[in-house]
């Protein structure tokens, strides 16, 4: 009995290939081998000999293709002649009839008798996609373009692409979305000329800014989507240019310069492949009650004016263009009218206006006096901040006229300001008069009786902590007692007697 589709079972030389299905027959006398196409039965010669055993048909289905390696040129074949074999070269097949494979012929890496993993599904482009192209030789494509092997391209879709035997497919490209605001960042693998007509060197890098899907070209390598920055109405941006080149308002930029944009030049900002962001700044807001010093302004010429100082007085709002600067904001001095301000001139500059106008030299110095507001000029540092000190009766200060070097004392009941050529000083007294002013006179070795004597003596604000040296010194001296003092003005001494107070420009001894 014969079996299905092979060499008959008992051994026989009868070979039964069924519908649809291909042997390859080795004639020994010539060496050729052929093909015989089924429904036959083939009885074998002596000097044949079975190759292939009866093998399907290749079906190629819709939609699909495969790759014969080393075709046969049928139209030159002959059954039991040599045929031409086109070793290392590829023949693309679609759907079609099924057929054979010739001898010599071979699909893909598999076996003839298990062909179907090598039938490719052909390869379906959407919108928006590109399929990428490679030459595999030299050779004028479909479109007539001449391609040279290693060149590249790309089909656009929608398109159901029909691989070629000269080609091969590298991948699908999908489309990059640009959305509003966006930019996409692209660098050139090599010299080539794009969508738009531009030529494009190897290594430049531009930005695509129209909304919607782009298709990379084939020398174009994505290197980001650059999302923009967004300026509101307190927020600024400041750029540096790498080299010279156009921002993205249009303006000419040169190498190194830094330069800031706001929200009155756009809404948002994507910085070019040229330009660095330094940081975003915020907006200075001074109230009324506010002022600042700039810092190296710029200038008219559009440069900072290195070492120069610029006054801004509130309310203002305003943002510091690069190289600018603002150590701190400062409170306008409110005076009342028990103070005033020590200010010094820090070079020549006129003060005032009109009649009124004086003019002040480095070095100077004068006060202001309350009540008013003040704002210092950038030629003025305000060195102190004075109060009128009060003082009660028997009460008093030490007082030093920078001029002169006199020292004098100011003693109450009044309320006393410092001029501006007048400063405290303090008088700095021997151990054992403080212990003695502490104590009332009441020190060393005598009874508890002499002691509590003299506190009656004691000043009560000598109680509460360290004494102010630059209060007048004061001893109320107790009856019965006596006191040395010393006038260093006049370098004479003297005694008094209690009950009595001793103060001024004198040194105490007590008896």
């Amino acid at each position: 009995m014969a079996s299905r589709g092979g060499q008959d079972s008992s051994g026989s030389n009868l070979v039964r290939v069924p519908p649809l299905q291909y042997v390859h027959i080795l004639d020994k006398t010539t060496n050729v081998t052929y093909v015989e196409e089924g429904p036959q039965s083939i009885i074998l010669q002596v000097h044949q000999e079975l190759v292939v055993t009866p093998a399907p048909f290749v079906v190629v289905p819709p939609g699909h293709y495969c790759r014969i390696l080393n075709p046969v040129d049928r139209s030159k074949y002959e059954k039991g002649k040599p045929c031409v074999v086109k070793f290392g070269q590829v023949d693309i097949r679609l759907h079609s009839e099924p057929f054979a494979l010739y001898p010599g012929e071979q699909l893909g890496n598999s076996s003839p008798h298990d062909y179907k993993k090598d039938i490719k599904r052909l390869p379906v482009v959407k919108a928006n996609q590109a399929i990428l192209l490679e030459a595999i030789v030299d050779h004028t494509d479909l479109d007539g373009i001449e391609r040279v092997t290693g060149e590249r391209w790309q089909i656009p879709g929608p398109i159901t692409y029909k691989p070629t035997a000269e080609a091969s497919i590298g991948k699908i490209v999908n489309a990059q979305v640009i959305r509003p605001g966006h930019a996409l960042h692209l660098r050139a693998q090599q010299d080539f000329t794009d969508a738009d007509e531009v030529e494009r060197i190897t290594g430049e890098e531009w930005l695509v800014t129209k909304e919607g899907a782009y298709l990379p070209g084939v020398h174009a390598e994505v290197v980001q989507i650059v999302a923009p920055y967004v300026l509101a109405d307190t927020v600024a941006l400041y750029l540096r240019a790498k080299q010279q080149t156009k921002d993205g308002l249009g303006k000419d930029r040169s190498a190194g310069e830094m330069y800031m944009i706001t929200n009155e030049d756009a809404d948002s900002y994507v910085p070019g492949v040229n330009e660095d962001v330094v940081k975003t700044v915020k907006k200075t807001v001074l109230t009324t009650k506010q002022y600042c010093i700039v810092q190296d302004p710029v200038g008219e010429d559009g440069r900072n004016q290195l070492g120069g100082r610029e006054l801004r007085v509130g309310p203002a709002s305003f943002f510091l263009k690069p190289g600018e600067r603002v150590d701190k904001l400062e409170a306008v001095f409110v005076l009342a009218d028990d103070e005033a301000l020590l200010l010094r001139s820090m070079e020549e500059f006129t003060d005032g206006e009109g009649s009124d106008a004086k003019k002040r030299h480095p070095g100077d110095v004068w006060m202001i006096r309350g009540p008013r507001d003040f704002i210092p000029s950038i030629e003025v540092h305000v060195q102190e901040k004075r109060k009128a000190i009060p003082l009660r009766k028997n009460e008093g200060i030490y007082v030093r006229d920078t001029q002169s070097g006199k020292v004098r004392t100011v003693v109450g009941p009044q309320s006393y300001l410092l001029t501006a050529t007048e400063v405290l000083i303090a008088k700095e007294l021997p151990a054992e008069v403080e212990a003695m002013l502490k104590s009332g006179g009441g020190i060393g070795d005598e009874s508890i009786r002499k002691v509590a004597y003299f506190e009656s003596s004691v000043d009560p604000a000598l109680l509460s902590g360290k004494r102010d040296p630059t209060r007048l010194v004061t001893y109320r001296c107790p009856p019965n007692t006596a006191v040395q003092v010393y006038d260093f003005q006049r370098q004479k001494a003297r005694v008094v007697f209690g009950p009595d107070l001793v103060g001024h420009h004198h040194s105490v001894y007590h008896r």
